[in-house]
This record gives C-alpha cells, structure tokens and sequence, in this order.
C-alpha cells in the first residue's frame, strides 16, 4: 500500500470511529479517565505562564478534545486550537469546547507557521502519523515554549492489549463469518421469496456452521470483551436475526452486514497504526536527540505507568524551546 493509500485509510479508520461515538458520553473522558494522565495534564497546565496573556496552544491529533477541555478548565487564558484528521472527531471536540480554533490537518502537514505555539501537546495520537509528523510538532513550538506528547510504547500493557485484539479481528476475518453470514442470509430470503431451494439454503447454512463455531472459539481463547467487543456484538446480532430473518427487510439485513464489514475495516486499521507507531527506547532516544538538534532540550523522559494494576504504557515526554 503506498504512503497516501495508508494515510487515507487511517483517515477513514478513525472517521468511523468517532461518527460511532456520537451520543457515547466515554468520548467526553477521551482516556484522561486514567489518574496518571489527569495529574500530569494537570501539572502541565497549572504553570505559571499559562495563566495569563492568551497563551497560544496546539493539539494534535485531538480526538473529541477532552485533554483540551482539562487544558480550558485548569486555565481558562488558553488560547486553543485544536487539530486531528477526522473532521468527526472535531464535530466532537466543538461540543465541549466552544472557544477553540478547530481545524482538519493531517498532523504531518500542519497548516500553521513554525514556532507560533506556546504550548504543543498531543495524548496517544501524534505517534500515529509518524515521526516526521512528531519533529513537525516539535517545529511548532515557540522560543520559551513547551512540546508535551504522551505517545505509547512499544510492547508496554496497551500494545500487548492491541495485540491480542489484533490476533482476535484477523482469527474474525480468516473466518469468513460476514461472507458466510451473507450467504446464509440471501439463501434464507431466496427460500422465503420462491425463487430458492430448501437444499441451497441447507448448503448455505451448513457452509456458515464454521464460521460460528470459529467465533465461539474466538470467544473461549480471548474472552467474550476481545476487540472492544466486536465480535461479540456480531455474534449477538447474528444470532438474534438469523432464525428472526423473515421479521427483517433484506435491505436492513444487507446494511447491517455492510456497516459490520465497514467497522471491522476501520478497527483494525487503528489497531495496526497504533502497534506500528509504538516507541521503543531507541525510537525514544533519536526523537529526543533530533528535537535537541533543533533547540529543544528534554524536561522530562518517564515511562507512564497505568492501569490495574499500574505497568508500562506509554512514554511522557515535556520539552522546551530555549528562549530567544
């Protein structure tokens, strides 16, 4: 796939998972529900030179806004504008934060002029547009000004989580269960219309048996929660309609069946963009050594330490611009 294709599809990705989250108030906590993440928001901006004077600030990658709307509320001077890809998620983001500057741009080409930010921050989203779009970041910050990213960590408790998800979508596709249920389906109608057979829906039904069965064992591996809850939402839906099939419009069958495929698509682009853009040490270290190439020098390098209980996610990392 080349640069532009991968690009899009990340786009995409993640514009159908904020249209999803549409009306889910877990978007407002956009992960800052975490007690690591909020004290360090916090701490971040509670200095003193973000109080007063309209400070200008950037996020990136923003999501729905909810790191920006900690920012609005610890200190109210801000002046934010706030970026992600997905113009869904800004639809979010505008919800909650009336007096930010909101703008579409891909975080590698940022449609801003270099050094005109106080303060650049970015929560699990910067990372994956790459590191070219990390050193952009970096680029934007003003003399005297602050670069704040909390980026995730190559084989750290989240990366593992999204691995096994990974495993699970790719076990969900090499299965077949949307084809097969879409076989199913249109050779169940066939028979209800008259223009099918009792024997090409039994084939069809037998066909997708498997498939099923390849959830189920999906479900015993990885447990029912796998993927967001993906297949087991699938697996629900498939067997409350399937054997309720002539109370259905095919046409709402069929759509279902097409939004599934859709989702699944966008799910597991974001869980192969999140485990591709992951830092490890090394990674770590050569960011930081190019920032400092371009007057940045590093406050502060820490591994985050979340969940229940507490082990390696993600890396913080502050750095500022010397003053001119």
């Amino acid at each position: 796939m080349s640069n532009a294709a991968e690009a899009q599809g990340t786009s995409s990705g993640w514009d159908v998972y904020w249209q999803g989250m549409r009306g889910n108030p877990a978007h407002k906590e956009g992960g800052t529900h975490q007690a690591p993440l909020q004290q360090l928001w916090r701490e971040l901006f509670s200095d003193s030179r973000y109080a007063t004077g309209q400070p200008r600030c950037l996020e990136l990658a923003c999501g729905s806004g909810a790191v920006s709307a900690q920012a609005a509320a610890v200190s109210p001077a801000l002046a934010l504008t706030c970026t992600d890809v997905s113009a869904s998620a800004l639809q979010l983001a505008g919800a909650s934060l009336p007096g930010a500057t909101l703008v579409v741009a891909d975080a590698g080409k940022l449609p801003f002029r270099p050094q005109s930010f106080e303060l650049v921050f970015s929560q699990f989203g910067v990372e994956y547009a790459g590191t070219a779009a990390m050193q952009e970041a970096a680029s934007m910050v003003a003399p005297g000004g602050q670069l704040a990213l909390v980026v995730h960590m190559a084989d750290g408790a989240i990366y593992r989580e999204y691995a096994v998800n990974l495993e699970a979508v790719e076990a969900l596709r090499d299965a077949e269960v949307l084809s097969l249920a879409r076989g199913a389906f249109v050779a169940g109608y066939a028979l209800n219309g008259g223009t099918g057979s009792v024997a090409a829906f039994k084939a069809a039904e037998q066909a997708f048996q498997p498939a099923v069965r390849s959830l189920e064992a999906i479900f015993r591996r990885y447990g029912e929660a796998v993927a967001d809850g993906l297949p087991r939402q699938l697996y629900r839906d498939i067997a409350h309609m399937y054997p309720r099939m002539s109370a259905y419009q095919p046409q709402d069958i069929f759509s279902w069946l097409d939004t599934m495929a859709t989702e699944l698509d966008a799910y597991e682009v974001r869980l192969t963009s999140m485990l591709n853009s992951a830092m490890d040490e090394a990674s770590v270290q050569a960011f930081t050594a190019a920032c400092a190439g371009s007057g940045l020098t590093v406050q502060r390098r820490e591994v985050l330490q979340m969940g229940e209980p507490e082990s390696p996610s993600g890396w913080l990392l502050v750095l500022e611009r010397v003053a001119a």
